[in-house]
């Protein structure tokens, strides 16, 4: 089955908005884990965590406005 280039495009964003959930519940999961001992990691977890999702972001709104 011949795909179209734009639901090819679609199927290649919902991959990465995929990855990007599993990214950032990975990292809520170990701030979760080094909360207690090690106060600097959370800072560093929590972070990543806003840079995922802002990231996430900025693909909806390409999927939005370019697709």
């Amino acid at each position: 089955m011949a795909r179209t280039k734009r639901n090819e495009m679609l199927r290649h964003h919902a991959q990465a908005v995929n990855h990007l959930d599993k990214y950032i519940a990975e990292f809520r999961w170990l701030g979760d884990q080094y909360a207690e001992q090690h106060p600097k990691h959370v800072t560093m977890c929590l972070k990543l965590v806003e840079t995922a999702e802002n990231l996430k972001g900025f693909t909806q709104q390409f999927k939005n406005e370019m697709m």
